[in-house]
């Protein structure tokens, strides 16, 4: 879900705002036209991932409590910013796009092409990031299991290892070129 949306996002919008609120265009093609806000959508499926590794129902409900509880107030500043940057065209926009559980007709399709530079740009922090978090919640898994039962912890799986390698050097990689270099500066983007 956040591929798609990076890799079809124009310049100073869905990004990674910390310091102020800034959108150029209101976005309401592509995934917008099925929920305002996509990325928070696609950040609880990717945090979902690892904790549903736990195989825990409690911790799922404190998780999408705790993550309900963070991200409203962050939505409400942003609509906030949008209705008084965009007005009516915003109102009219969420009067038919739901804030999160995407309505399932209504697609419109994005108006720029998707661009594959702009969207590792904007997502290389999320890949590592899920990596990551699947490689140590497995391995926290499999030691708490090891640990209720008394059994001796299992060698590191070899393949999980070698992924989050991969995963980690790309991370530097790509870290390094956005940093020094204009690779991935995509005109619009």
């Amino acid at each position: 879900m956040r591929i798609c949306v990076a890799g079809f996002a124009p310049r100073d919008t869905s990004g990674r705002n910390t310091k102020e609120q800034k959108a150029s265009v209101l976005n309401h093609t592509g995934l917008y036209s099925l929920c305002r806000n996509p990325l928070y959508l696609g950040n609880f499926l990717m945090m979902l991932s690892p904790i549903i590794l736990l195989g825990n129902w409690l911790f799922i409900v404190i998780f999408a409590l705790s993550f309900w509880l963070y991200y409203e107030r962050i939505i409400f500043a942003e609509e906030s910013f949008l209705r008084a940057k965009f007005g009516q065209a915003y109102i009219d926009w969420t009067m038919h796009t739901p804030p999160f559980f995407p309505k399932l007709k209504g697609y419109v399709p994005n108006n720029i092409p998707f661009s594959l530079r702009s969207m590792i740009k904007r997502e290389y922090h999320s890949f590592f990031g899920l990596a990551a978090s699947l490689f140590v919640f497995h391995y926290v898994a499999v030691a708490l299991v090891c640990w209720l039962h008394g059994w001796k912890f299992p060698k590191p799986d070899d393949i999980l290892t070698w992924l989050f390698g991969i995963s980690a050097i790309f991370y530097i990689l790509v870290r390094i070129l956005v940093k020094t270099t204009k690779i991935f500066v995509v005109d619009g983007r």
